[in-house]
């Protein structure tokens, strides 16, 4: 892109424009050149005076709003990006159909689609989200190669909870920023997720809870932000949306060998461990008081008598700096507890970053989840934990945090 930074800044009438004012206030904080033009409904949530006292322009809110002038054509020229944040229901089906009633419908209709970016910020009820109209309407644009965003699910103005949420401003804010104004290559990031599951017979294994959902999410939201991302999945595991890089593991030892060949034949920057690894794997069967190994190809009656004899499994994350071809590789390890004892907490914690190989730990305790209360608490070395995060933010904090460049032996706290 441009080395200018010049945003066409738009807006709909949405409650989520107080959301998109944070946005707008980080663009400019960054030393952005920001042009605001909005639709008239934007008025019922923010005065017209404070976003030009932000930006030091006029708001543009009506087709020749100086009679004579041009503003449509000039403002698309001058951009070198277009975002349309908070984009209503309304407006993104107006844009589907190249409505030009109003100065964003014009504005669009007059940018440079396909030489310009154009992204937008969706933010409505879900069930405005999820009609057909809609949905129909972002397909139509992400086929004329506008860039929709996706939403965040959660509580709505509304009351309802579900998909429609605006994304959060500073996600926003960095997605912009590391997609279309970095000039510096992808960060390269590997990222684990789901159970393994180990065979018994070939109809049976021993395996956990793990859906690989967490792993899955921040797949995306990394991918979103511009890293160039390689998910290592359990078969069964959930599955992303944006990310497209995918390689499948069954049990301990493929994941091991995938991850040992992925590390040593690509330089990584960072691997985030969210994957749930087996501690044992399945050794000898005893079925009837007759030793045999596992094999898929068997099938143990269900009338037998078995005993099955497990061996421990060594720790796959202490492996990977040596399989690494990148001897700085950034380390993240998921630490799932089931306490509600802080200190019991902090020391499983302190148990995984006494590998020195280990940059940074983000835990979550099963108790939460259960609860409904999914939250992260993200440890480095030599620092107090930070603040309890949802996913979005504790993605966030894992990108900053790759984004440092790091020594093995020291590590330096991440702000959020």
């Amino acid at each position: 892109m441009s080395k200018s930074k010049n945003i066409l800044f738009l807006m709909s009438g949405s409650i989520a424009v107080p959301k998109a004012i944070v946005l707008l206030k980080m663009l400019l904080d960054d030393n952005f050149i920001v042009r605001v033009a909005c639709t008239d409904s934007t008025f019922n949530f923010i005065d017209k005076s404070e976003v030009e006292s932000l930006t030091g322009f006029p708001v543009i809110h009506k087709n020749f709003q100086n009679k004579l002038d041009m503003e449509h054509i000039n403002l698309g020229r001058w951009a070198d990006l277009c975002l349309l944040c908070p984009a209503t229901a309304n407006t993104i089906n107006h844009l589907s159909y190249g409505s030009g009633d109003n100065i964003v419908g014009t504005l669009f209709l007059a940018y440079e689609l396909g030489k310009k970016p154009f992204v937008i910020a969706p933010a409505m009820n879900t069930q405005m989200y999820h009609n057909p109209a809609t949905r129909d309407s972002i397909i139509k644009l992400k086929n004329w190669g506008l860039d929709v965003l996706p939403t965040n699910f959660g509580e709505l103005a509304c009351g309802e909870v579900g998909e429609g949420r605006l994304l959060e401003p500073d996600f926003i804010f960095s997605y912009i920023k590391n997609r279309y104004f970095n000039g510096e290559p992808k960060k390269k990031i590997l990222i684990t997720a789901g159970a393994t599951k180990e065979s018994i017979d070939g109809v049976r294994f021993i395996t956990n809870f793990s859906t690989g959902r967490t792993g899955a999410k921040i797949a995306d939201q990394l991918t979103l932000l511009g890293c160039d991302v390689t998910l290592v999945k359990a078969t069964s595991a959930s599955l992303p949306k944006y990310t497209s890089n995918i390689i499948n593991f069954t049990d301990f030892n493929s994941l091991n060998q995938t991850l040992k060949n992925e590390l040593s034949s690509s330089s990584h920057d960072a691997v985030i461990m969210t994957a749930a690894i087996s501690d044992f794997s399945v050794d000898k069967l005893v079925p009837n008081e007759q030793e045999v190994k596992p094999d898929t190809d068997l099938k143990i009656s269900s009338t037998d008598d078995l005993s099955i004899k497990l061996k421990k499994n060594f720790k796959i994350i202490n492996n990977l700096n040596s399989y690494s071809k990148n001897k700085n590789l950034k380390i993240i390890a998921f630490k799932l507890t089931k306490t509600k004892d802080q200190k019991t907490q902090i020391n499983a914690v302190d148990k995984i970053l006494s590998n020195p190989d280990i940059h940074m730990v983000i835990h979550n305790d099963l108790n939460d989840i259960e609860s409904n209360n999914h939250k992260f608490n993200i440890f480095s070395r030599n620092s107090e934990n930070l603040p309890r995060l949802d996913l979005q933010a504790a993605t966030n904090t894992i990108y900053d945090s790759i984004q440092i460049n790091l020594n093995q032996n020291k590590i330096k706290e991440t702000q959020v």
